[in-house]
């Protein structure tokens, strides 16, 4: 169908150019308009507005699809709609939704699609969760439409479950081209460094605003709607557009059994494969991506194994921090540099066998001066902090209480310097755990660092005169290099917080 219907689609589109800056707004359209009838508003896409019509003389449902800015649509926005009637109609497949044609009324162009009255896959997404054979079906169906697109030039770039309907049979049908492009190298529909797309399903190479896209961009979209059947979430969540990107560009997504225990393990090794930031490592083509699902409903090994241990290890250190402002690094930074000074004085202390009040009086000085450091450059801050920078301040300030009641405990008040060595063992262990706790809120290498840590105490009890210096160098260092993240590795602007929620703009169009 859509061969025939293809060149009476660009010429009307194309003679309804001319007058695309006279035409009123498609909001405007009346219920009666040309030859549709019970013509209804229903949608608003990234593009264009969609509206619900019956054709009067083939007493048909339709979809229609007009552009969105109306009177007011620019050059750019009017190639694009033609754009995207061309690509619809060039494709025909069974899990594509069909196009009948284009027309023009009263200088307002428009194309007919095929009407579908199940919804889509967003309504569906609780239901797949439990059926993983049922998903791997969709998906499936999905890839082999999308590889289709593909073979005739067309990325679609912008996959998400809001873009694939489901029929009254309950087949899939992918929609929405507004932002597909061709694979011939074109970019005169996207201006140079532009990211066009969905944030929370798009590939980095999409959010980078690379040239040269390939349909890698969609396999990675196909593994984002995987990834929001298994996990109930999409692949990346941001207070806005930036914060969300970063997260795309720099971050590997969270894997699905830890979000849903029940995540068919298969599917979630598939779709962690979608999803990898290099397009290399993805799955060479759609149909690759279906011939796999297929082979896992016939019950066929898939290609790739399940996540283990060492997988699960290296995707949580190469979880990164947010980008913060100057002073949160510079608190780090001086917390390394009090800790060392403060632990540098006990050794001598103890080297020397000093009396006892002088431990305690190093003690306190680092107390003290972390309590100014923090006051300083947070206290009048907080209530901006990200909620992470918001649990490191609590956590610092639990860390040093809990030091401060075990030097009660266990620190002399008499005696001998050395006699206070005893205390490190606990120091390392309140250290070690203050340093999985950030773990969970920050990113994976603070599981490392509480892993070394925690491993120092035996050698604290073992070597009591060098704990004081293992103690000041292990923790100053972590601390070190987490400041070393923030401001060299992860710069960038603040996250702006007076955003909430995603940011909707029209180059970021979002799925809800």
């Amino acid at each position: 169908m859509a061969e025939n219907v293809q060149p009476m689609l660009l010429t009307s589109l194309n003679s309804s150019h001319s007058t695309f800056g006279t035409f009123r707004s498609p909001e405007l359209l009346p219920a009666e308009w040309g030859e549709y009838t019970e013509v209804t508003h229903i949608a608003d896409g990234g593009m264009g507005i969609v509206y619900r019509a019956r054709h009067k003389r083939l007493n048909r449902l339709e979809a229609l699809k007009v552009v969105r800015n109306g009177q007011f649509a620019n050059e750019w926005e009017a190639y694009r709609f033609r754009f995207e009637a061309e690509a619809a109609a060039a494709l025909s497949h069974p899990n594509i939704v069909s196009v009948y044609g284009s027309g023009d009324v009263n200088g307002i162009p428009y194309y007919a699609m095929q009407w579908i009255e199940g919804g889509d896959l967003v309504g569906r997404l609780n239901a797949l969760r439990t059926d993983p054979r049922a998903t791997a079906v969709l998906i499936a169906k999905v890839a082999r439409a999308v590889h289709h697109a593909h073979q005739q030039g067309i990325l679609h770039r912008d996959l998400k479950p809001a873009n694939v309907l489901i029929d009254a049979e309950g087949e899939p049908q992918v929609t929405d081209f507004g932002l597909a492009k061709r694979t011939d190298g074109d970019m005169s529909m996207t201006a140079t460094g532009a990211a066009v797309g969905t944030p929370q399903f798009m590939a980095p190479e999409q959010a980078r605003g690379e040239k040269g896209l390939t349909t890698a961009v969609d396999v990675y979209g196909l593994g984002g709607i995987l990834y929001e059947i298994l996990a109930g979430r999409p692949p990346f969540l941001g207070r806005n557009v930036a914060e969300m990107m970063k997260r795309v560009t720099t971050e590997p997504p969270a894997t699905p059994r830890s979000l849903n225990a029940d995540a068919d393990r298969d599917l979630e090794a598939i779709c962690l494969k979608c999803l990898e930031k290099n397009p290399r490592d993805r799955y060479a083509t759609a149909e690759a991506l279906a011939e796999e699902l297929e082979r896992m409903v016939r019950g066929e090994p898939v290609s790739v194994r399940p996540p283990g241990l060492r997988e699960w290890a290296m995707r949580e250190l190469a979880k990164t921090p947010q980008p913060f402002a100057g002073y949160v690094w510079q608190v780090k930074v001086w917390f390394a540099l009090i800790i060392v000074a403060s632990q540098v004085a006990v050794y001598f202390c103890a080297k020397a066998e000093a009396p006892a009040w002088t431990v305690w009086a190093s003690f306190l000085a680092g107390w003290s001066l972390a309590a100014a450091a923090l006051w300083k450059t947070m206290a009048a801050k907080f209530t901006r902090l990200p909620t992470t920078e918001q649990h490191s301040v609590m956590i610092a300030l639990g860390h040093i209480v809990c030091q401060m009641a075990i030097a009660i405990t266990l620190l002399p008040w008499h005696g001998s310097a050395a006699n206070s060595l005893a205390i490190y063992p606990a120091m390392f262990a309140i250290g070690g755990l203050a340093y999985f706790v950030v773990g969970t809120t920050h990113w994976g290498l603070f599981y490392l660092f509480g892993l070394i840590v925690t491993c120092c105490i035996p050698l604290a009890a073992a070597f009591p005169f060098a704990a004081p210096l293992l103690y000041g160098g292990t923790m100053a260092a972590c601390m070190l290099y987490w400041a070393y993240a923030v401001k060299v590795k992860f710069s960038g602007e603040p996250v702006d917080e007076s955003t909430e929620g995603p940011m909707v703009t029209q180059q970021f169009p979002m799925s809800r």
